[in-house]
Order: structure tokens, then sequence, then C-alpha cells
């Protein structure tokens, strides 16, 4: 079993449907943990999210295995993990005025990761900031597996990683959209 954080949105349904999570307003994910991905959310469906906080979250294991990187590979996605559904069907996300702040990720996406060929996220406007990769890389946002993140607006700042991407890390055949006025600030890359 491994344990899911906050909310499970998955799209790996027998029946066929697509599962989704909308809009959800005036909301607080906080305060949660997960062993292997996403810490506050973990979602292979569709997710809207409003006027909410994602603080606090924490995606890895315990300290030892931390300090020791003996689950090197886990905890991805301190606050948010986003991922296609293992059958294929899309993830679709937008944050509207959100707050992903202090959340940590053992290994990889401090704040969020996004994976997968059909992973879309949206994020018009909020704040993503003091949020933590501890063995990996992306303090911020890491966008991999061919999968897009589109930033219309808000701050990116003081976010902090051991590996590459101290505010945004895109790799594997990713998308990365830079509109409107997005303020990337502090954010640090110790590789």
């Amino acid at each position: 079993i491994i344990p899911i954080g906050g909310i499970y949105i998955n799209n790996d349904d027998a029946t066929g449907e697509n599962a989704y999570l909308k809009v959800l307003n005036n909301s607080a994910i906080n305060d949660n943990w997960s062993a292997v991905y996403g810490g506050g959310v973990y979602c292979a469906g569709d997710f809207t999210l409003a006027d909410s906080t994602i603080n606090y979250n924490i995606c890895g294991a315990d300290e030892s295995d931390i300090e020791t990187g003996k689950l090197k590979n886990q905890g991805r996605g301190g606050a948010i993990f986003l991922s296609q559904s293992k059958t294929g069907k899309t993830s679709n996300s937008v944050f509207e005025n959100v707050e992903i702040k202090y959340n940590k990720a053992m290994y990889y996406g401090g704040a969020i990761q996004t994976g997968g060929v059909n992973t879309v996220l949206v994020f018009n406007s909020g704040e993503i900031s003091e949020n933590e990769a501890i063995l990996g890389g992306a303090a911020a946002v890491y966008v991999t597996s061919y999968s897009t993140f589109t930033i219309n607006g808000g701050t990116i700042s003081n976010n902090i990683c051991d590996g590459r991407g101290g505010a945004i890390h895109s790799a594997y055949g990713c998308t990365v959209n830079l509109n409107g006025e997005v303020v990337l600030t502090q954010d640090e890359a110790k590789l």
C-alpha cells in the first residue's frame, strides 16, 4: 500500500468514465503526506482549483531515508503530482489564484510535478514559493514526459533544490509556456 496525500483523483476506473474534481473553491489542502507521489494531491484526472492553498505537504520517506538517499527515486510532487492515467486518459488541471507554499519533495518537484503525454496544467494566478526538492531538482515545478505547463500570471519565488531548476525544470519533450506577467525571483538550484 502506498500512502496517498490529501486528495486522490484517478482515471483508471473500469467504467471508462473520466475522474474529476471540478471546481474546488476557497479550500485548504494542507499538512498531508504521501510516500511516493503527491503529498497534497495526486491527480490522474481533471482538477480545477480556485482561491485556495496547498501548503506544508510532504512527499517522500522519513528524514533518515532522506538523509541517506535510500529511497532516492521516490517522493515526487511535494504539493501536487499530476499524471495521465495508466490507460492513457488525459489529465487537465486549472489553478486560479492558488497559493502553493512550504511543500517538500524528497526527489523531484518540491511544489508540483507533471508527467505523462496527456497531462496539462494551466496556472492563471497565484504564488508558488518557499518549496524544496531535497535530493533532486525542480524546487517549484518539474515538467516532464511530454506534458504541458502554462503559467499566465503569478509569482514563483524563493524555492530551493539540490538539483536542476530552482524555479522550473523541463525535460523529455515537455512544453512550458510563460505568458502575461510572470515573476521568477530568488529561486535556487545547487547543481
